[in-house]
């Protein structure tokens, strides 16, 4: 097993773990590779074609976002305040009970439930 998919299993186990109210929860995955015959500097070699996919459960209320920085929203404060306090609770969640640092926190990955 190569260190990419050793790395790609453990993400897995982790996020299959995950039971949080303010946590998208993964639903599925897949992993496949296959090796092919392909052409480099007029010889052929034997490459390996791997393809992962995580498969995570669908909210239609789109990215927090557009809920948040939008003016438009009609979101008053107090709602926007509660929406930030679930994003804060599935972060504590993470980091204090799984030990889980989520490092590429940025709001387009954030989805209101």
């Amino acid at each position: 097993m190569h260190l990419e998919d050793a790395q790609f299993q453990n993400e897995v186990t982790y996020l299959i773990g995950l039971k949080h109210k303010n946590i998208v929860q993964l639903v599925g995955y897949c992993a496949e590779s296959r090796w092919e015959a392909a052409q480099l500097s007029g010889k052929y070699i034997m490459a390996e074609i791997r393809k992962r996919l995580l498969c995570f459960e669908y909210l239609n209320n789109k990215s927090l976002d557009k809920h948040l920085s939008a003016e438009s929203c009609g979101l008053e404060w107090h709602r926007r305040y509660e929406i930030i306090k679930g994003i804060c609770c599935g972060l504590h969640y993470l980091h204090m009970e799984c030990r889980i640092m989520h490092l590429d926190c940025w709001m387009k990955i954030w989805c209101q439930k």
